[in-house]
């Protein structure tokens, strides 16, 4: 039973409910679990003896307790009885079992993805529902949200003011500091926009684990509010924009709840049914729905992500509950932060001591928030940054829900029931929806590194997939926060084992020369890009795939067009996370006309079927995109976009500093004068990278072929020191993926840590003693040169080795990976394909990732050439587990076999930056690969 038993004194029943024990006690009353008549438990209020014999108190409380229960059934505790006339009066409500967000944030760390997608919509239906009932909740904060299977529920409304008998509406400042807003610390007048205040602060909560204006002092903390600007770390997206217009200082701007839910909804491809403005009943059925579909089966009360239950969670930054959660962003525990924007605060994260943007311990950072110039550590700040980046980069995201359970406390609120004020206006403001929605229109201009093929068929880079997916629409899309849609699949079935999928195709669609896009226009552009120089390896698993590589054939015999309408595909191997991988360019449809991948006409001017369509391509210099007028799903709201494409990115930054661009790539040391510029003026974007950079070991040759070698080069490394040298932004790594994606094993590491002792010994037992010759093979870029220096340095002061640098050009280290005699260890990054630890862990380590020669070189992008049954044993089982969570966990127990065996020796993590004119424009979130989502980027 949850909460206590009964205790002496205590009633075993309150008029027609029986009470089966305590579930909590506050300044105002008692609060019981009990038994409706019904069967059903509900949670039974009764006020202590002082309150009983007002009048007064019991007239208002009457009062207010009729408007509660006013309020819609949606996403909330409902109120279900009460009795104010009789010796004790009391209130019933439904009883919602479940953890508060509270518990789970500090248990677990903050939400990422779908989940706090359908948090913020189910939360904000419950304001929705509350205002429309009039009646301001006053205390909106994460303790008062409870996680129930069902979704979560808003609670503790209508009570509380009933309970105080003094002061007014207008100027009692009620509620918990840290998510109040302006209006009520200076005493004016609240109302419904108050809440909107503090629902933003506590999505903030949510996504970050840490309220926007901090959590210390109370003094401080109003300071914040009434005076500086919030703090909303890693949150991205279109909930980053919407929190941003419900956290403005005057009340009049901020957007109402039904705005933000409506938005909310519209970002969720709802189509809410009826012509016109739709009622307000439907909008709140439609986001009570969302926000069902998205609660965990069987609640959240569940053993977490790391079950059986006899499995231990592995170490990191939030769990097991036995682990000190970091400190906000605004109450370091302990350690003394560096200046900052509101004085000795700033962000820290979970890596304490670590360098930002997870905190850090000296004061490195450029001007700006974090501090005073100092240099990045012994070997200078980064160098320039490849012209050949990383794979793919992805959204950020944390492990999965909290394993607790938690009960309705409806003693300690303070809240009101009011009628809702008008929002009035001295001066005219643009109106809360265009400033979340912005205006069509207009054109976009953007400086970022070249692209090596703008068609689907050879897109390989970033910037590649950036322009690919502008071009072309597949079945499915990823959106910003890293969750999966449909885009023209209107259904995806999968069979029982996930080895093979139908593929419904939305009808009537066409690319821009008027051909149609059917299931023949999907089966030639797969086969094409599995003939192409891109992203092919992503079909590895699908059958006929090895001989189109090969040769023998042209098309795969696993790729079938079922009429015009279906599209089958025939795995070799089950892929129950296959409708995230087809949204990636290789598995974008191409018109007839497309013919080889090798068609340099059509690669240079593609004929797409995307939001946007090919004006000009000069390679290396410019691209220039219009609005596709007849693409088929949401269209762009910019006329055009312009892209300019640079070798140095601190071009990129001084034309954007001049007004010649609206948005920029900024990395390495570009990111020191982007943060000093553009920190204050909110221009500087920042998201966690799924890039994550490795010391790629050779496992089955050479001094690195033992599992014992590996591991003593990773427990000589100082990651904190390569991580500092790098800059701003890099993080420790303690897991394999990327912690950016969903499901990565943060913390799972055990070898990550410096363990001088235990290092010379691995060494010794793998017949690497003082004096051994080790060959660490870069590409020649200066940042690189940088971190091989430093791991060098490293593993001569640790193990005694003679470790040879060796630098290769760019376009010949990949080759010499996969060549005739690889050598030793090779500095590499990646990122995830797709938000996915299996896009991680199944191009890096899969067996059927490496295909040998005859000569001795390989293809596939298994580099390592790591062969473990084990390993592929796991990967395999996730794979085929059709229930997301268990195949999270398959997933971090594939992860921990390839940790113990250091199959990777990661490094670090870093996160990805960018400038953009945000003054001007709206919905400039960054997609999964760090680029600007041009299908939602407007004019304000």
């Amino acid at each position: 039973m949850p909460g206590s038993p009964l205790r002496a004194g205590d009633p075993e029943r309150v008029g027609a409910y029986g009470l089966a024990g305590r579930l909590g006690e506050g300044g105002q009353g008692v609060v019981y679990l009990g038994e409706a008549p019904d069967g059903r438990q509900v949670a039974v209020k009764l006020l202590h003896a002082q309150f009983s014999g007002d009048t007064k108190v019991r007239a208002r409380f009457a009062g207010e307790l009729a408007s509660a229960k006013r309020v819609a059934p949606f996403c909330t505790a409902q109120i279900l009885d009460a009795d104010v006339e009789g010796d004790t009066p009391y209130l019933v409500s439904e009883y919602i079992d479940g953890p508060s967000l509270r518990q789970v944030v500090d248990a677990e760390g903050p939400r990422w993805g779908a989940s706090l997608q359908r948090l913020a919509i189910g939360t904000v239906t419950a304001l929705a529902a509350i205002h429309e009932a009039g009646i301001v909740h006053r205390d909106f904060k994460p303790s008062n949200v409870l996680l129930a299977s069902d979704g979560p529920r808003v609670i503790d409304f209508g009570i509380a003011r009933a309970l105080d008998a003094t002061g007014t509406l207008s100027s009692t400042a009620v509620g918990t500091p840290s998510y109040m807003s302006p209006e009520q610390i200076s005493g004016h007048v609240v109302g419904p926009a108050t809440d909107v205040f503090a629902w933003a602060c506590t999505m903030v909560f949510a996504a970050t684990g840490s309220p926007p204006f901090g959590q210390d002092s109370i003094p401080a903390v109003m300071n914040r509010i009434l005076n500086q600007e919030p703090y909303l770390g890693m949150l991205t997206g279109p909930l980053r924009e919407i929190v941003t217009a419900c956290l403005v200082k005057d009340p009049a701007r901020r957007p109402t709840a039904q705005q933000v839910l409506l938005r909310l909804l519209s970002h969720e491809g709802v189509v809410l049914p009826g012509a016109g403005a739709p009622a307000p009943t439907t909008i709140l059925q439609e986001g009570a729905q969302v926000a069902a579909e998205g609660a965990p089966s069987g609640g959240w009360a569940s053993p977490g992500p790391y079950a059986p239950p006899s499995d231990t969670p592995p170490p990191g930054p939030y769990a097991p509950p036995s682990d000190t959660p970091p400190p906000g962003p605004y109450a370091p525990a302990g350690d003394t932060p560096p200046p900052g924007p509101y004085g000795t605060d700033r962000p820290a994260g979970p890596y304490p001591g670590d360098t930002p943007p997870y905190g850090r311990g000296p004061d490195t950072a450029p001007p700006g928030p974090y501090g005073p110039t100092a240099p990045y550590g012994p070997y200078g700040p980064a160098g320039d940054p490849p012209t050949t980046p990383a794979r793919r980069r992805t959204r950020p995201g944390v492990v999965a829900a909290v394993a607790a359970g938690a009960v309705v406390l409806i003693a300690t609120s303070a809240v009101a029931a009011v009628q809702l004020l008008p929002h009035h206006r001295s001066n005219p403001r643009p109106s809360p929806t265009d400033a979340l929605a912005g205006r069509t229109g207009g054109g976009f201009r953007m400086a970022m590194y070249s692209p090596d093929a703008i068609d689907p068929s050879n897109a390989v880079l970033t910037s590649d997939v950036f322009a690919a997916e502008n071009l072309f629409t597949g079945l499915t899309t990823i959106r910003p926060d890293g969750s999966v849609a449909q885009a023209l699949a209107t259904k995806m079935t999968p069979n029982t084992g996930c080895t093979e999928w139908d593929f419904t195709i939305k009808q009537g669609t066409t690319f821009t020369d008027g051909s149609a896009v059917d299931a023949a226009a999907f089966v030639r552009g797969w086969n094409r890009a599995a003939r192409g120089t891109g992203m092919g390896y992503l079909m590895t698993e699908i059958k006929g795939y090895p001989d189109v590589v090969a040769g023998r054939s042209k098309t795969m015999q696993g790729v079938v067009a079922e009429g015009a309408g279906t599209l089958r595909v025939t795995l070799t191997k089950a892929d129950c996370d296959f409708a995230m991988r087809v949204a990636t360019p290789p598995f974008a449809p191409v018109p007839a006309s497309a013919g080889e991948p090798t068609n340099t006409a059509f690669n240079n001017n593609p004929v797409g079927n995307g939001p946007f369509r090919v004006s000009q391509y000069t390679p290396n210099q410019r691209l220039s995109l219009v609005r596709n007028a007849g693409y088929t799903l949401a269209r762009p709201k910019l006329d055009t976009v312009d892209v300019t494409f640079v070798s140095d990115l601190n071009q990129a930054l001084t034309g954007f500093d001049a007004g010649q661009y609206d948005w920029a790539q900024v990395e390495g040391t570009t990111v020191n004068s982007a943060r000093a510029r553009h920190t204050a003026d909110h221009k500087l974007i920042q998201v966690a990278s799924t890039t994550m950079t490795y010391l790629m070991p050779l496992t089955d040759q050479g001094p690195m072929k033992s599992k014992e070698a590996r591991l003593a080069v990773s427990y000589a490394l100082d990651r904190k020191a390569l991580a500092a040298a790098m800059g701003q932004g890099y993080t420790p790594a303690t897991s394999l993926v990327p912690p950016a994606v969903p499901g990565a094993y943060v913390g799972g590491c055990t070898a990550c840590t410096t363990d001088i002792g235990k290092a010379k010994s691995l060494a010794d037992q793998a017949g690497l003693g003082s004096g051994a010759k080790v060959t660490l093979t870069i590409a020649n870029q200066p940042a690189y040169l940088q971190l091989a220096t430093l791991v060098q340095s490293q593993l001569r002061t640790a193990l005694g080795w003679n470790v040879q640098l060796r630098t290769l050009p760019t376009a010949e280290f990949y080759k010499d990976m996969a060549g005739k005699n690889p050598q030793g260890l090779y500095r590499l990054s990646w990122a995830a394909d797709y938000p996915s630890a299996e896009s991680v862990l199944d191009a890096l380590l899969a067996g059927d990732n490496i295909q040998r020669k005859s000569d001795g070189s390989t293809t596939g992008t298994n580099y390592a050439r790591y062969n473990s049954p084990a390993f592929d044993t796991a990967l395999n089982s996730a794979r085929a587990t059709s229930d997301s969570t268990q195949r999270a966990q398959r997933l971090r127990a594939a992860e921990k076999i390839a940790l113990d065996d250091m199959a990777y020796i990661p490094l670090y993590s870093n996160a990805t930056f960018r400038v953009a004119n945000t003054a001007s424009f709206v919905g400039m979130d960054l997609d999964y690969t760090g680029f600007p989502v041009l299908t939602t980027a407007a004019h304000k």
